[in-house]
């Protein structure tokens, strides 16, 4: 029943429509053992985020704001993916974050000192663990603007420019290239990053598989997904 009282502009969630969704997205990490994260760029409603922590396993930020706001009101796995970051920044970010994806080698390599003395003495737990983000060369995206693998990118490292001996003190690997698609369109990108990647994955910890899926659509291939 809705409430005419409310006073307006005003936000309303239908919150039985969102624990729909919750427990499906907790199916699917029960059923396969993943770790499916509350994009906030996406959704940062945080009077939602003590129900939506309930189900899922944490939060993914795009910058310091965010990598604050998922902190402070959920609690739970942080991990944070920016373009670049500022020394400033990541003086906050390693103190409430627990996985920072890099952009670049260039970039892994100016902060891996800073994030290796705050881990030292640390308890392995607590300790921040760190990725590259990859680029897989492999478009899905109907909107060119949209579309982190269209030429001239920046997002993320082409295979190219690789280079294995960065990886020590790497733990994972990050990649993005959905915007709202079915588990047929990560099937596809998953085939291009173990076609250009596939030799390093192995030694990974976790791969972040990024955003874009509508797991929620009542048309998607949940099958195809877990498998």
């Amino acid at each position: 029943m809705m409430n005419n009282n409310l006073k307006t502009p005003c936000y309303i969630v239908e919150e039985s429509l969102l624990l729909k969704n919750l427990k499906i997205l907790k199916e699917v990490m029960d059923q396969t053992g993943c770790k499916i994260l509350l994009a906030q760029k996406a959704f940062s409603m945080y009077k939602t985020y003590p129900l939506i922590g309930e189900y899922l396993s944490g939060t993914a930020s795009s910058g310091l704001f965010e990598a604050r706001l998922g902190y402070e009101e959920m609690g739970k796995e942080n991990h944070v993916f920016s373009p670049a970051y500022r020394a400033e920044d990541m003086a906050e970010l390693v103190t409430i974050t627990d996985h920072i994806v890099f952009n670049s080698i260039a970039q892994w390599r100016e902060f891996a000192p800073a994030i290796e003395a705050w881990n030292q003495g640390r308890c392995p737990d607590r300790q921040i663990q760190c990725g590259l983000r990859i680029n897989p060369e492999h478009s899905e995206g109907a909107a060119e603007i949209y579309n982190p693998c269209a030429p001239g990118s920046r997002l993320g490292i082409r295979r190219k420019h690789f280079d294995p001996t960065a990886l020590d003190g790497i733990s994972g690997l990050h990649f993005h290239t959905l915007c709202e698609q079915g588990s047929d369109a990560l099937e596809r990108t998953l085939a291009a990053v173990e076609k250009n990647f596939g030799q390093w994955l192995p030694r990974c910890k976790w791969i972040n598989m990024g955003g874009g899926h509508h797991i929620t659509r009542p048309d998607y291939d949940l099958a195809t997904l877990e498998k």
